[in-house]
């Protein structure tokens, strides 16, 4: 099966193109993981419209056990209460205010764009070359 395009090898983490949604996926070169992260809300209680650091926008990251993108929009100065994120191998709703640049966050269907985590390894490459 072709996860993506690889962009970048180092000893601890794989990074691939997913040209189906347009977006980088960092996997952990140990385990097949994907980066994890978390993401928030306006809410106290983790609840309502998502959204992830700007940072994040183009890339794929785990909270718990979804994976998200941000939304290709302008990140915005927000101020928001809670977040969820992995607290102790156990998915958990944090609450606090952080202030940062944030973008809504999209769940990425994991196996709609040939993820099934984590992604077996070791993972086989195949040369590419821009057609002539």
């Amino acid at each position: 099966m072709t996860i993506g395009l690889l962009v970048g090898l180092d000893g601890s983490k794989i990074n691939i193109f997913l040209p189906v949604i347009e977006t980088m996926v960092t996997l952990d070169a140990g385990t097949g993981n994907v980066r994890t992260g978390p993401i928030l809300f306006e809410s106290d209680d983790c609840s309502g419209k998502p959204y992830t650091h700007a940072s994040y926008q183009y890339s794929v990251i785990k909270a718990c056990d979804k994976l998200y993108t941000g939304k290709r929009k302008a990140p915005r100065l927000l101020t928001l209460h809670s977040m969820l994120k992995v607290v102790d191998n156990w998915c958990e709703c944090v609450t606090g205010d952080s202030e940062a640049y944030y973008t809504p966050a999209v769940e990425v269907p994991g196996r709609a764009v040939g993820l099934y985590l984590p992604v077996a390894l070791p993972l086989r490459f195949k040369a590419w070359s821009i057609p002539q």
